[in-house]
């Protein structure tokens, strides 16, 4: 990508955001929740596992659970939603709100400082996502990507 980037000027998507890492998780916090209710957490676990099975033994031919849990993000009438929903109506949330990936997540000013600070150029683009959430998506061009690629937080995904 760089390469073909560097021989025809181009500008790179990012594919989403590049981002500073998460706020830790406080593990006491999480200790905690766990400790109140060990007996609820199993009860959710199993609940949750009977209903997956369920799910799963009731798939037309050739659909697979990836398929589903890939669509889920799109498909607001998604079964896994609907099991989710009903696990969390039942049981409560999988962790406290504070917890969450979406509450550690830095806010979009900081995300911004944090890729106006390499070299080159970012291009942001703001928009909501279907939970209302605020997000960022980037577009770089080659002296940010050959920066972004040295830098310790880059990671590829093979």
């Amino acid at each position: 990508m760089l390469h073909l980037a560097e021989v025809y000027d181009g500008l790179i998507d990012m594919g989403g955001a590049i981002m500073p890492p998460l706020q830790p998780v406080n593990r006491e916090r999480l200790e905690e929740w766990l400790a109140e209710s060990p007996e609820r957490v199993r009860e959710r676990r199993v609940y949750m596992k009977a209903q997956m099975n369920a799910l799963k033994v009731s798939l037309p031919p050739g659909k697979t659970m990836i398929d589903l849990f890939k669509e889920q993000h799109f498909n607001s009438n998604s079964p896994l939603k609907a099991i989710m929903a009903d696990v969390e109506e039942k049981f409560g949330p999988v962790l406290p709100p504070e917890l969450s990936v979406s509450a550690r997540m830095p806010p979009l000013d900081e995300i911004s400082a944090y890729v106006t600070a390499m070299p080159g150029k970012v291009y942001e683009i703001e928009y909501t996502t279907a939970a209302g959430r605020r997000a960022v998506s980037h577009i770089v061009d080659v002296s940010f990507l050959r920066a972004w690629m040295e830098h310790p937080n880059f990671y590829m995904i093979k």
